[in-house]
């Protein structure tokens, strides 16, 4: 089982990307700790049709702000390759108004790292 400590560091990482299972604990614990922080976020949902219309403009948005992504891994192929894209710049600048926290299947790091193999070194994992 993840520790507070584990998923605070995570959480307070500016800019770095977050992927997850979408255990509703973990999920949880996750908004838990933003809160906790005072980080100001947005939950959309790949599996309700109107946030994917927002999903797929997101990664061209300048500061969105921290974003959670629930069934991350229902997105289509081209939006996985943004958020991939988005995700290493958004690492890359530690903003804290640029990070994406995406909960999806046990594959979701996976499709991730398949658009952007180089976003291995910018990306935590958390494993329940």
């Amino acid at each position: 089982m993840l520790s507070d400590t584990e998923i605070l560091v995570a959480v307070r990482t500016h800019g770095a990307p977050v992927v997850t299972t979408g255990n509703d604990n973990t999920e949880n614990r996750v908004l838990w700790a933003l809160k906790n922080l005072g980080t100001p976020y947005t939950v959309l949902d790949g599996s309700i049709y109107e946030d994917v219309g927002l999903l797929k403009i997101i990664p061209t948005m300048t500061k969105p702000g921290v974003l959670v992504v629930r069934n991350f891994h229902l997105l289509d192929p081209a939006t996985h390759d943004a958020f991939a894209q988005y995700m290493k710049c958004a690492a890359d600048s530690r903003d804290p108004m640029e990070k994406v926290i995406a909960f999806g299947n046990q594959n979701t790091a996976s499709i991730l790292l398949g658009f952007a193999s180089d976003l291995c070194l910018r990306l935590t994992v958390l494993k329940d």
